[in-house]
C-alpha cells in the first residue's frame, strides 16, 4: 500500500468477488465484497475510490441471489 498499489489491490479483490458471484459461490462472494467495501469506506486510508458503487451493486446482487432482497435494497440505498 505504501507504494501506491492499494487501488490495484482493491480492484483485484473486487474482480475476485465478481468472479465468485459468477460461479454462484455466494457466501465467498459476499465475504470478499464486504471486505472490499470495508476497505473502500476507510476514507483515512483510501480516500475516494471510483469502483465503490460497483462493489455495493455486486454485493446487492449476491444478497438477491441468496433470497435477501430486502437487505439488498437497503444496501443499494447506501451506495
Amino acid at each position: 500500500e505504501s507504494t501506491g498499489y492499494r487501488y490495484l489491490r482493491l480492484g483485484c479483490r473486487l474482480a475476485v468477488g465478481e468472479a465468485l458471484l459468477a460461479l454462484e459461490r455466494y457466501a465467498a462472494a459476499e465475504a470478499t465484497l464486504r471486505q472490499v467495501m470495508a476497505m473502500a469506506d476507510d476514507r483515512r486510508r483510501l480516500g475516494g475510490w471510483l469502483h465503490r458503487r460497483k462493489a455495493y451493486e455486486l454485493l446487492a446482487s449476491v444478497l438477491t441471489q441468496q433470497g435477501r432482497a430486502d437487505e439488498a435494497r437497503l444496501l443499494k440505498g447506501q451506495a
